[in-house]
């Protein structure tokens, strides 16, 4: 068979990729790869399984293969091991939940023009009811990628002399469990909605940390955060809100800080003319289409909100996964 070679065409680089990414989202949204991790099946098999049409599962399953997720041997498909590490139910590094939440952004995406004529986020009623998700799986789809984030955190962060810290948006909790670990004298208190709280209280239970990790339910933007602490850590937050809703967070966190405390924020930068890295610039797309004010920003903003909260800007550390860590103490 002749393999056409890949086109040189800037263009044609840029607009097709929503191709693989389409069939990845399809495949996990289907039980494709969690079917076939009880045995090989063929295409009919599989179709019957999945509740879809056997010349729609043919077709799905070979883009599978060429993007080397599934093999095939003959009419019988089996997971890759990239497969089996990421897709299945019970893989060892999980990423279905990201993946449905991102199946639900594709769709968000699409209404992209509108975000921009309108400044405002694309309507709920533009995504399929099956893809809607609550505070619950978004907790879930942020745990699949907060994983390997936390540990990188915690390797960069001193805590040896924090005793007490509160995790803003805390998510899953998978960043204070990891600070609880390597920090014998830590309690750590998150901070999120009800429904979040159950996930990250489920994962603090299965770390076996309930004695030192404790909660608190509310919003960051209306509602106040009791008792004082060392550390305020902000995770992957002020890209949801405004550049003003940002800055009274970071007011009322500085608020709830002991002496010479410090708040550690940590998101997806801007350089300052806001044009790039790349990925942080279409993240801040992601924003647009999906909150109401949300952004990407640049070190020097952070270092405003300090300013403005009478804060010392302490320094600022480049983590992977796109992120850096700001870190501010106050006077």
């Amino acid at each position: 068979m002749t393999h056409c070679p890949p086109s040189a065409d800037p263009i044609d680089a840029i607009y097709d990729r929503y191709r693989d990414a389409q069939v990845l989202f399809t495949g996990s949204r289907l039980g494709v790869f969690s079917t076939l991790a009880r045995k090989a099946m063929t295409a009919d098999e599989l179709a019957v399984a999945i509740q879809a049409s056997p010349r729609g599962t043919r077709i799905l399953c070979d883009a599978l293969v060429s993007l080397e997720l599934l093999e095939k041997n003959g009419t019988v498909y089996r997971n890759s091991a990239v497969a089996l590490q990421y897709l299945t139910d019970d893989a060892p590094t999980p990423r279905s939940a990201i993946l449905r939440h991102s199946a639900r952004l594709y769709e968000r995406w699409a209404g992209l023009s509108h975000a921009v004529k309108t400044g405002q986020r694309v309507p709920e009623t533009w995504i399929s009811p099956e893809l809607r998700e609550d505070e619950r799986e978004h907790a879930l789809a942020m745990a699949d990628v907060a994983r390997s984030s936390a540990q990188e955190a915690a390797e960069h962060l001193d805590l040896t002399d924090v005793k007490s810290l509160i995790d803003i948006g805390c998510g899953p909790g998978l960043y204070s469990i990891e600070f609880a670990r390597r920090n014998p004298l830590l309690h750590a208190t998150l901070f999120d909605n009800e429904k979040t709280l159950e996930i990250a209280r489920h994962n603090v239970e299965q770390a076996g940390l309930e004695e030192r990790i404790h909660y608190q339910v509310g919003d960051i933007l209306t509602d106040e955060l009791r008792g004082k602490f060392d550390f305020v850590f902000i995770s992957n937050l002020i890209h949801s809100f405004s550049f003003d809703q940002n800055a009274a967070m970071v007011r009322k966190c500085a608020a709830s800080l002991k002496s010479r405390g410090r708040i550690c924020i940590k998101d997806f930068l801007l350089n300052p003319d806001r044009s790039g890295p790349k990925w942080q610039a279409l993240f801040a797309v992601n924003m647009l289409v999906n909150t109401e004010y949300g952004d990407c920003y640049t070190l020097e903003e952070i270092q405003q909100w300090f300013r403005d909260a009478d804060m010392d800007f302490v320094e600022d550390i480049e983590i992977g996964n796109h992120s850096c860590m700001v870190i501010g103490q106050k006077k």
